[in-house]
């Protein structure tokens, strides 16, 4: 079979051309290197993609995180391989996927390896894919991905001292490959960010610069303000002005960014794309500085009533899965994309052979989070790192830290409550002061009305209702500027979008979608 190949970030290594690496913060491959070495693949833990191209195959390998997607398409007279969407979809005349493209509508990405255009498939998260150049068949393997083990349980100080052990070896390995650069914290009210800069304090570690973007005067930017003065780190705030945001939405420049971000599978990550712009023009930040987000593992159970129904029958699991993610409020039909991602959800239960039983459920409630939502939505706001030629490091999508937090009992990590003791107290005692934490509106209510709620939903539903028609503030005028990107989607419909469920960056896919998201952008022109 014919083979068309190109690569963009990867590189073709000096000790075998064949042998195409990226990592995200500079390392270099071993010596006598194989991408079919599982051993000296799973050493390079985290942050990288490769290639393997000879006479007879293709090998593409993701990380654990798909930190860099990789993509493929196979017809019947040749294989085409990249790391870049626009290449492949160029090949396929842009020609969409229409259940690829309800998926997006639907819940704001691809499910499993589809992508928005027809027959280009991307690698999932840890996978190790094989074509044959001779017939064009497709193997995949799973190398190593973040599922809850059914055999280890760490119990809670075991536990933390490992993950602290695992955090802190993660650390300094990003660290260490630095070099002379800044480090840029986006930082939040929240747990995750907190964590990052907690070490960073006590390490010492120089030239640290965190910044925090939101409505003037928002809560999450004034505490976020007070963290970064307690552990004594510079910070920078970036004010959300919606005159200023639409102007620069409206440049040319922003299409482009959009067109890298989409990645071909997921409504583009957008909401730290001013601020990087902002502090891109005034020099805070510079090409090949390192962003430290606070993006986890940790967090992914949902429906936390299904561990008092063990054993929860497959056909309700899929259920659930499906209806975590499908929340859009689409102005199209989106039947055929998800009959698709309801068989991608099924083959996922196989995938981590689901029993019933309690640690199961765990691991195939966060694993599938993780593997959808986690590394295509979540995991696609590195594509605006990258846009301003930032670098990037995840500590807590490294396997030193993942590897751990699967070990941990079902009780310790199926909340926050262990995890955040842990960061609170660490932070307590960096900062000389009590811990402040940013919380939506239903965390500012008094526990005993939070209570009462709780157990009138139990009966009611109401819960629901009340959650709703509490976000319809945000969701008009959210902390983050979530309802400036948007072009002609009316205040009804977002009220609407809110009170039917979607998430209040909903209205994005619709616009997206139509190719009315910006006047330069046009990627769905061509629908059979």
């Amino acid at each position: 079979m014919n083979l068309k190949y190109r690569f963009t970030l990867l590189k073709p290594q000096d000790q075998d051309p064949n042998l195409h690496y990226h990592h995200g913060l500079g390392l270099d491959l071993p010596k006598n290197f194989s991408w079919l070495d599982d051993t000296a693949v799973l050493a390079l833990r985290s942050h990288y993609a490769g290639a393997q191209i000879s006479n007879d195959q293709v090998v593409l390998v993701t990380d654990q995180m798909r930190s860099f997607p990789l993509y493929y398409l196979v017809d019947e007279e040749s294989v085409a391989v990249s790391d870049n969407w626009q290449y492949l979809a160029e090949l396929n005349n842009y020609e969409v996927d229409p259940a690829g493209f309800q998926q997006i509508a639907a819940a704001g990405f691809c499910f499993s390896d589809r992508t928005a255009y027809r027959n280009i498939r991307q690698v999932l998260p840890g996978t190790r894919i094989r074509i044959d150049l001779a017939t064009g068949k497709v193997q995949k393997e799973s190398l190593h991905v973040p599922l809850f083990e059914s055999e280890k349980y760490l119990e809670q100080d075991d536990f933390l001292n490992a993950l602290s052990q695992g955090f802190d070896t993660a650390m300094k390995r990003a660290v260490s490959l630095v070099g002379d650069s800044k480090i840029l914290v986006p930082l939040s009210g929240g747990l995750d960010s907190r964590l990052i800069v907690c070490w960073l304090s006590e390490n010492k570690i120089p030239n640290v610069h965190c910044f925090t973007y939101g409505r003037p005067d928002s809560a999450e930017v004034r505490i976020s303000e007070a963290i970064a003065k307690n552990l004594g780190l510079a910070w920078t705030g970036v004010d959300l002005l919606e005159d200023k945001v639409k102007e620069a939405w409206n440049q040319s420049e922003t299409a482009d960014f959009l067109r890298y971000a989409f990645a071909g599978y997921s409504l583009p990550h957008v909401q730290d794309w001013y601020a990087l712009k902002v502090l891109t023009e005034a020099g805070i930040a510079n090409p090949g500085d390192v962003v430290f987000p606070g993006h986890t593992i940790v967090d992914n159970f949902h429906n936390h009533e299904l561990l008092e129904e063990v054993p929860v029958n497959r056909k309700k699991l899929c259920s659930v899965l499906l209806h975590k993610h499908l929340l859009f409020n689409s102005r199209i039909d989106t039947s055929l994309g998800t009959k698709e991602a309801a068989k991608s959800t099924l083959d996922f239960l196989n995938f981590t052979d689901y029993n019933g039983s309690a640690r199961s459920l765990q691991k195939t409630v966060e694993g599938y989070n993780f593997f959808e939502r986690q590394c295509k939505y979540i995991n696609n706001s590195m594509r605006a790192y990258e846009f301003f030629k930032l670098r990037w490091a995840i500590p807590m999508l490294d396997r030193d830290f993942t590897d751990i937090w699967c070990q941990g009992a079902i009780d310790l990590t199926i909340t926050r409550r262990a995890y955040g003791e842990w960061i609170s107290s660490w932070y307590n005692r960096l900062a000389n002061t009590e811990t402040q934490y940013h919380t939506g509106i239903a965390g500012k209510l008094p526990t005993p009305i939070v209570d009462f709620v709780r157990k009138v939903d139990e009966f009611t539903g109401v819960g629901k209702l009340i959650n709703r028609v509490l976000a319809v503030p945000a969701a008009l005028k959210h902390p983050l500027g979530f309802d400036m990107y948007r072009n002609h989607t009316s205040n009804n419909r977002l009220i609407l979008n809110t009170l039917k469920g979607a998430p209040v960056h909903s209205h994005w896919a619709d616009e997206f979608l139509s190719d009315s998201w910006h006047s330069e952008l046009s990627l769905f022109q061509n629908q059979s």
